[in-house]
């Protein structure tokens, strides 16, 4: 690889021909596939890439992916139930959820699994949809090994 440059990658399909827009952040061609509703166009996906100049080529970049311990996973798996029967008790749909959260059905069907590859901000959007978004203040709110570490501190 020789001269590279970050940018944002749009992959549109126009008139059944797909076409791969480049544009730094902010600038060029629109990135939130919402702005598309208007125009004939469909968005394939959005992401960010790298453009090898000497190869003329659009290099993808990888996403990591978050390594949850087994017995942490049965945590998040616990949450995501707590999160499908909230669901249930308000007689919502997982379309409606989604749609009002503004994420994939299929992403809150990961979220309702516990999924931890999903960004915070899709579960905060879910518990904010179900009313439920003050409960994210109850994270580490009580954090009693924390303040007893402070004591400690002050007694020095």
């Amino acid at each position: 690889m020789g001269c590279i440059s970050i940018c944002r990658i749009v992959t549109l399909k126009v008139g059944g021909e797909d076409t791969a827009h480049g544009a730094p952040p902010g600038v060029g061609v629109p990135t939130n596939p919402r702005q598309f509703e208007m125009h004939p166009v469909i968005v394939i996906s959005i992401g960010i890439c790298i453009f090898d100049y000497n190869n003329d080529q659009f290099l993808q970049m990888s996403k990591r992916r978050q390594i949850i311990f087994p017995k942490y996973d049965k945590v998040l798996e616990h949450m995501g139930e707590n999160i499908k029967l909230a669901r249930k008790r308000r007689k919502l749909t997982t379309i409606q959820v989604a749609e009002r959260a503004g994420i994939a059905r299929s992403t809150l069907y990961l979220i309702e699994k516990g999924d931890a590859s999903v960004a915070f901000g899709a579960y905060f959007n879910v518990l904010r949809v179900l009313g439920l978004q003050e409960d994210v203040l109850k994270l580490a709110a009580d954090d009693q090994f924390g303040r007893k570490l402070q004591d400690l501190d002050l007694l020095k």
